[in-house]
């Protein structure tokens, strides 16, 4: 029987059979915020509901944004598109199923992966729907296009391409699933003509997207170990490109740069995650299982710095943005580090509930998603230094202990 969890579920579980109940309870236990000295604020331009957000099922509604427009779904099928200069809504659109996969876009077209294991296409102009197709299971992978053909994998392993006109079936791959893997599927990468696909057991293959023609494989993560738990090795991070290379990363795995052309792994280093990752100046951000954020040289992968001062506060993936690392922790605790040697140099409570979208950037735009389904929009600036202490009553009971003005209301 497959069985699919929670990185949670699967981090707490591993914890039990290896320490006594207490000890547990102190190992998971989220640090408290300590104050920062703040050179940066964030400063909101704009907040608008996108719809229902998502449910109890763990999934990634990652939106899409092209030519200063953002597209977003909900977990009960609306799709709507957004003008990111200042969150007007310019259509939205109802999709008659339960979503489980975040928006891919290409040449004009959407496309989302649904819980009852189909991919559906739409018109990027009005959200009018296009066609839809069918996989062998629950769709949690964003599905990606190059304009010819759209890629997917399904929840059981199976990789599925579709024709971008008409949706009609171009080829499948089956992958065998392990017996234990975490809740998740990463989202395929397109490199003009080619897919690269991450696997629950911790490789990553090379497709030719027409006819899915295998170019070559990499092992990012190897199962080790005697029981499934300690096997458990998930490649649930999307791969990124920067320069010669594409980045893999994976829960109980490693960080792997991986040559384009061949496969070949240039380089590893050990890091156990289940969030995407973020690449810029030639160095890769990865927040790890435990809530630490770490920075490597993207062509030897020297680590640069490490930052642990969140430590177990179950942080989003990571985004560049304004000469800042930003990642947000399960509190709504948006983070700041500087990307040159990850001291924390801004911070804001910006949500009520946690982010399970990575947060993204466009232009000097930070915007982040919600699990309510609240797209927000935020700006940075420099902080005065004579402004006093931010303090907020709702913040000091949740154990954050105050920091430097942040702009935000």
């Amino acid at each position: 029987m497959t069985f699919r969890r929670s990185l949670a579920a699967a981090c707490c579980s591993g914890a039990l059979l290896l320490v006594g109940c207490s000890s547990v309870k102190e190992e998971l236990k989220p640090v408290k915020l300590e104050p920062i000295s703040a050179q940066f604020k964030f400063v909101r331009d704009w907040r608008k509901s996108t719809g229902a957000g998502q449910d109890a099922r763990y999934a990634r509604l990652q939106p899409a944004h092209v030519d200063g427009v953002l597209y977003t779904v909900d977990v009960e099928g609306v799709i709507a598109a957004w003008r990111s200069e200042n969150g007007k809504r310019l259509w939205r659109s109802k999709l008659n199923t339960a979503i489980g996969s975040g928006v891919g876009v290409s040449a004009g077209m959407g496309f989302v992966g649904t819980l009852d294991g189909r991919v559906i296409a739409f018109d990027l102009t009005n959200g009018q729907q296009k066609w839809e197709a069918k996989a062998s299971s629950e769709v949690l992978a964003t599905p990606q296009s190059n304009g010819e053909a759209v890629i997917t994998q399904a929840i059981d392993g199976r990789v599925f391409a579709f024709s971008f006109e008409d949706g009609r079936q171009l080829w499948t791959y089956d992958h065998p699933v392990p017996v234990l893997s975490l809740r998740s599927n990463a989202s395929p990468l397109i490199l003009d003509d080619v897919a690269l696909v991450a696997f629950d057991n911790g490789q990553m293959l090379s497709f030719d997207c027409n006819s899915g023609q295998l170019r070559w494989s990499a092992r990012v993560g190897q199962p080790q170990g005697k029981t499934e738990l300690e096997r458990l090795v998930d490649v649930d991070a999307a791969p990124i490109e920067l320069g010669p290379y594409i980045y893999g990363a994976g829960f109980n795995t490693r960080l792997v740069a991986i040559a384009k052309g061949t496969g070949r792994i240039a380089w590893a280093q050990d890091v156990s995650t289940s969030e995407n990752m973020a690449g810029a100046d030639d160095r890769i951000f990865v927040s790890d299982a435990n809530s630490h954020i770490k920075a490597f040289d993207a062509l030897n992968g020297t680590l640069l710095w490490e930052n642990k001062e969140l430590h177990r506060r179950d942080l989003s993936a990571p985004a560049v943005f304004n000469d800042m690392v930003i990642v947000i922790d399960q509190e709504g605790y948006l983070h700041g580090l500087s990307l040159e040697d990850g001291s924390l140099v801004a911070r804001n409570r910006i949500s009520e509930v946690p982010v399970f979208a990575q947060p993204f950037t466009i232009d000097d735009k930070l915007f982040v998603l919600n699990k309510d389904g609240v797209l927000m929009a935020y700006g940075a600036e420099i902080t005065d230094p004579d402004s006093g202490f931010w303090e907020m009553p709702s913040n000091r009971q949740k154990g954050a202990i105050s920091t430097k003005p942040t702009g935000v209301k």
